[in-house]
Parts: C-alpha cells; sequence; structure tokens
C-alpha cells in the first residue's frame, strides 16, 4: 500500500504526517510482525515480572504481547504526536502499559529496565534511529534485537528479466541507492557492509572492494540480529527491501552524515 501526502503542510506538520503514513504501511507486513513475537516469546523469562520498554512503539502492538507475557510494566515510547494519540487509545484498558509521548533519548523512566524492544533498521541499517539507542538516558539489562547487519551482494541485471528495468534505464541510475527496483526472488546476501551491535561503538562509514565478484548490479539488505541468530532480514519482511544501484566501479563507499528528520545515507563509486 503506497500512500502519499497530497497538499501543501508546514514543513513540522508534513514530517509528522509523513511518517505516520510511513508507520501505518509497516503493520502489513505480518512477517516481520511473527518473528518479532517469537523473539519475545523466546525471551519471556527476560520479561515476566519485569520493567520493560519499548522504544518507538508505534501502534504497541509488541507492548501488548510484552503485556500478555506477564511484564510487569511496559513503557511505550512513541515521538511521533498521531501515532502516540492512537497506540494511547488502542491501550487504553490495558493498566499495564504506559504510552508516553517522548523522544527515546529524552525519556527517563526512573527505575531499573530489564528490556527494551526495538524495530529502529533502516534499509540500510542505520538511515533511521537506530544509533539513538546508543544515547539512551537508562542502560536496560537487556535489548532485543541487540544486533543487525547490512550485507550485500553482486548480480547481472539479465537475471532478473525485467522488461521495464532495462540497461539503459539502469545506466541512468549511477551511483543512486533505490528500494524496490527488483524482485529480490531468493538472492543471498553474501558479504557484510557494516554491522550495528549494542553495547558496541558504531562505525557508520565503510568501503567495500569487490573486485573479485562479478556482476552489473549491486544490491544491499539488512539482516536484524539477536545474539549472533538471523531474526528478519531484506526480502523475507516486506518491511525492509533490497537497495539496488548499478555496478560502475570495482570499489563503493558508504557512510551516514546527520539529517534533519533521519541520518542520510552517502553513497559513491570508486575504481
Amino acid at each position: 500500500m503506497c500512500m502519499d501526502i497530497c497538499n501543501r503542510l508546514s514543513p513540522i506538520k508534513f514530517a509528522e504526517a509523513d511518517d505516520f503514513l510511513t508507520f501505518i504501511s509497516i503493520y502489513e507486513d505480518k512477517a516481520r510482525e511473527r518473528a518479532y513475537k517469537k523473539l519475545l516469546w523466546q525471551n519471556r523469562h527476560l520479561i515476566e515480572g519485569k520493567v520493560c520498554v519499548e522504544a518507538g512503539c508505534g501502534m504497541g502492538i509488541f507492548s501488548e504481547y510484552m503485556a500478555s507475557l506477564k511484564a510487569k510494566k511496559v513503557y511505550a515510547i512513541e515521538v511521533n504526536p498521531h501515532m502516540y494519540k492512537a497506540a494511547k487509545k488502542r491501550l487504553s484498558g490495558n493498566p499495564v502499559i504506559e504510552v508516553v509521548n517522548s523522544d527515546i533519548t529524552k525519556f527517563d523512566p526512573g527505575e531499573k529496565i530489564n528490556v527494551c524492544v526495538h524495530e529502529l533498521y533502516g534499509q540500510l541499517l542505520l538511515d533511521e534511529e537506530l544509533l539513538m539507542l546508543e544515547k539512551l538516558k537508562f542502560k536496560p539489562v537487556h535489548m532485543l534485537p541487540d544486533g543487525g547487519k547490512l550485507q550485500g551482494g553482486i548480480t547481472m541485471l539479465n537475471r532478473l528479466h525485467d522488461r521495464i528495468v532495462t540497461p539503459e534505464i539502469l545506466a541512468q541510475l549511477d551511483s543512486v541507492l533505490v528500494s524496490g527496483l527488483f524482485d529480490e526472488g531468493k538472492l543471498p546476501l553474501k558479504f557484510d557492509i557494516l554491522e550495528w551491535q549494542w553495547g558496541k561503538k558504531t562505525t557508520a562509514k565503510a568501503v567495500c572492494d569487490i573486485r573479485s565478484l562479478s556482476g552489473d548490479l549491486l544490491y544491499m539488505g539488512v539482516r536484524v540480529m539477536h545474539k549472533g541468530r538471523e531474526i528478519c532480514r531484506a526480502g523475507k519482511c516486506p518491511n525492509w527491501s533490497f537497495i539496488w544501484t548499478p555496478r560502475t566501479g570495482n570499489c563503493f563507499s558508504i557512510s551516514f552524515s546527520r539529517g534533519l528528520r533521519a541520518p542520510d545515507p552517502m553513497f559513491g563509486w570508486q575504481q
């Protein structure tokens, strides 16, 4: 489902409404929901009788699930005012859950947090709010999930059998990163580009040499990890798409700079 804002709004109102519509579309991804609920169920012993946080709760589905797993209390934190109102109304009948309208980096529960659950992974791993977890005012005992990777692969355009995106069209997208350009099918993610691990310093830039790999099309995808095990990944959970760009070199760099709403990815090819 694609939803676009069609009238002029103030920059702040546009950003809030645009984020809200993006959040709403996430709930079509049932594979992601099942994967996260499985992770919570497997760690229910960390949740039962404990105080928990959901960072960026959206509609509060996982806060509600933690309450069903007998959490003592759940703080559902949401910065977007529209989503906050929707979550507060939806969860108003649950005495275990407190919905808080706050930036997660400014939230201070004033008590010990045993589990913090989040899904702050961007399409390129770090291009949403994942790095905010390094700036929390509280230190949870457990972070779920606790890791993630941006990985890549190389393939040939002629293997994808796309009648619209021809080599001539693709050539116009030099150094442009495009999500959802092709159906990723069963393409494997073969090499690491970036990694995030809770509790460790994150390097928000990478240079990858791919001269040993053959192909004219680079693709990248995020892999959500916990304790070194895959929870979900691009291509498996529709919320995360593969990112595509034509190959025009043997080495590429990717980094992230501070943006107005989220980190801005910077990408370029080198010979």
